[in-house]
């Protein structure tokens, strides 16, 4: 698994509370994975923020994925991880922002390495906002340059680069609401498949056995509209819409909603559900064919470019206690979620289950 680093948009901050003033903060997060797909990813994460002044940031963190998996997707492998295997990922990250009156900016860099494949990304933003503060406009570009490797081959390196950029506009509708529209653009040019799967294709009186093989390029459009409506006096209710779409014809809906209640003193608790339908990509074959000799330029048996529907709700709680000696605030947080995926043009696997529970713990000083 590769964790991705995400802004938080302002519409999420309906509930929270000013803006925290410690020089220094920690927080760390250990989550754990687990489906009827007989994988398990156990991820702890830890994040250090300084702050020498009020208009300047500094963030430092380190992230892992330690992963062991007998999935369908490990055992149907025609290479040597053909068995369970263990593996684990290492994450480091830092970044730099500011603000300096109503513009603020960001700039920072990740690097990401596991025993087949290697990350370097960086990633700059900025913002402004505009009618005193009812408006506020965003971008944000990054830029990733990967390396694809392969388990007990030293000499199998394949390039990945891949390009996002971002743009949105968040309007504040009323003292009590937040709307946000933003769009974001990723090209990816290089090697997009698994070195590891291998894809039957049937043909007259035999079966010839060929690689994955996915285009080199990939272009990707997101819409997403979120919007933020506080409620009663100490609620708010969330909710998001994106919609996806791809060169390489898939097509898919998000619909999130969530539901924030804040209770004094210092407990938030949090409802959510989400929901996901995707249309495949229009290579993707559950089975491929050749009547005539030929075999088809791309081919593939990755379930997640497949048609598949996508169902998740979890819960989590968050406990802010103040003024603790000289630790100036301590959060606690814990959460869980369940989720359903359903692929009806995948014969080696109709569905999985799992969970997710997450706990975390951060204070300032």
């Amino acid at each position: 698994m590769r964790l991705q680093l995400k802004s938080i948009p302002a519409a999420a901050l309906l509930l929270a509370g000013p803006a925290l003033a410690e020089d220094v903060e920690v927080h760390g997060v250990v989550s754990m994975y687990a489906d009827d797909d007989a994988t398990t990813v156990v991820s702890p994460r830890t994040r250090v923020t300084g702050r020498p002044n009020e208009d300047w940031a500094i963030w430092a963190g380190w992230a892992a994925d330690v992963t062991t998996s007998a999935s369908v997707d490990v055992t149907t492998s025609a290479t040597p991880r053909s068995k369970a295997w263990d593996e684990t990922r290492h994450e480091v990250f830092g970044s730099l922002s500011t603000t300096q009156g109503d513009v603020g900016a960001s700039a920072g860099a990740v690097y990401s390495t596991e025993e087949d494949w290697e990350s370097i990304g960086t990633f700059g933003g900025a913002s402004v906002d505009l009618l005193q503060k009812n408006v506020t406009l965003s971008g944000r570009y990054g830029l990733s340059i990967e390396t694809i490797g392969r388990a007990m081959d030293a000499n199998f390196a394949r390039p990945l680069t891949v390009h996002t950029g971002e743009a949105g506009f968040t309007q504040v509708l009323s003292p009590w609401a937040i709307g946000q529209i933003s769009y974001t653009l990723t090209a990816a040019e290089g090697y997009q498949q698994s070195v590891y799967r291998y894809v039957p294709v049937q043909r007259s009186f035999s079966e010839t056995v060929l690689p994955e093989n996915h285009p080199s390029s990939r272009l990707r459009h997101a819409f997403t509209l979120r919007a933020n409506q506080h409620l009663f006096s100490d609620s708010a209710i969330q909710g998001d819409y994106r919609l996806y779409l791809d060169d390489w014809g898939v097509l898919s809906h998000t619909v999130g909603l969530r539901y924030l209640i804040h209770f004094t003193p210092g407990l938030t608790l949090r409802l959510r559900a989400r929901g996901y339908l995707q249309a495949g990509a229009d290579f993707y074959r559950d089975e491929y064919a050749s009547t005539d000799g030929t075999v088809p330029t791309f081919v593939s048996r990755d379930r997640e470019i497949s048609d598949l529907l996508g169902l998740l709700g979890g819960v989590k709680a968050a406990w802010r206690f103040d003024g603790l000696g000289p630790i100036s605030y301590m959060e606690v947080d814990a959460k869980g979620d369940v989720f359903q995926y359903t692929y009806s043009d995948y014969s080696e696997l109709a569905g999985r289950v799992g969970w997710v529970g997450e706990g975390g713990l951060g204070g300032g000083f």
